[in-house]
């Protein structure tokens, strides 16, 4: 979501006595995402662009500026980065020129972090269920995974799903009870989505009706149970659909994981095949 802040001022100076104490001048908030922008005034013509975040998650925003008669106090980096239940991280500093200023920004914010590509490719996942299990489908498989490097574990339903790296959990949903082949019928699967401490989240997909056993904002172990498995959402038999993805804004990006089997042996994600 796009959200803008505007303020056209006159000389510095002749504000002083009127931003004394004053700690919000503007607010624009983002209500969905409980993420707000405002300003806080730093004297002599200078005021911080600042961000509350009052998730429990962080956020990503990216800012647009439109300056006159102003700058930056230093360069302006691409992504901002607001942890968790921050009630005033600084964002930039705005430094305002002699004579009449003004200013107008932009903001979009992003769950989580969406700063680019980056993946600790050298990471070992443990094994996202217990036992043996077949594979349905793995990396680009033609029924659901043409674009993308998923596997999808089959399992009977009911079955503990684990968290194959620790993390934060950055979302969940649990109210779906359905599934079917139909056109939207992804709306009812459920999931958890887990954030890694590199930026890169992992999605556990079509978990049972309720079968969420973590909130948003906890704190994750690797190999703990997270969930129920199920068969909710674009699925045609139960299973768990397991992927590890980057975000660019909202461009994902798929990198190569591996997998520790259990035994002590690697083994890459995309030996990962169903079996003729």
């Amino acid at each position: 979501m796009m959200m803008k802040i505007s303020r056209k001022m006159k000389t510095p100076e002749s504000l002083k006595f009127l931003v004394s104490g004053l700690i919000l001048l503007f607010i624009c908030q983002n209500l969905r995402a409980q993420i707000t922008v405002f300003e806080k005034p730093a004297g002599k013509g200078k005021t911080w662009i600042c961000a509350r975040n009052e998730n429990n998650i962080p956020y990503t925003i990216i800012l647009h500026l439109k300056l006159k008669n102003m700058k930056t106090a230093t360069a302006m980096p691409s992504h901002f980065i607001v942890p968790a239940s921050n009630t005033g991280f600084e964002l930039i500093e705005l430094v305002a020129g002699k004579g009449k200023y003004s200013y107008q920004i932009q903001y979009e914010t992003f769950k989580g972090i969406t700063t680019g590509h980056h993946h600790n490719d050298k990471y070992v996942y443990g094994l996202p269920v217990k036992g043996k299990c077949k594979i349905i489908q793995g990396y680009y498989g033609k029924f659901s995974h043409i674009d993308k490097k998923a596997i999808d574990f089959g399992l009977p339903m009911g079955s503990d799903v684990i968290a194959a790296r620790e993390g934060l959990v950055l979302e969940i949903k649990s109210d779906g009870k359905h599934s079917c082949l139909d056109p939207g019928c992804e709306k009812e699967g459920n999931f958890v989505k887990i954030l890694h401490d590199d930026g890169s989240v992992a999605s556990y997909y079509h978990l049972k009706h309720n079968g969420c056993l973590v909130k948003p904002g906890q704190k994750i172990a690797k190999g703990q149970v997270i969930a129920i498995s199920g068969n909710t959402g674009y699925s045609s038999e139960p299973h768990l659909h397991f992927e590890v993805y980057t975000l660019l804004n909202k461009s994902k990006h798929y990198p190569e994981i591996s997998f520790d089997n259990g035994s002590g042996n690697v083994i890459n994600g995309a030996s990962f095949k169903p079996k003729n």
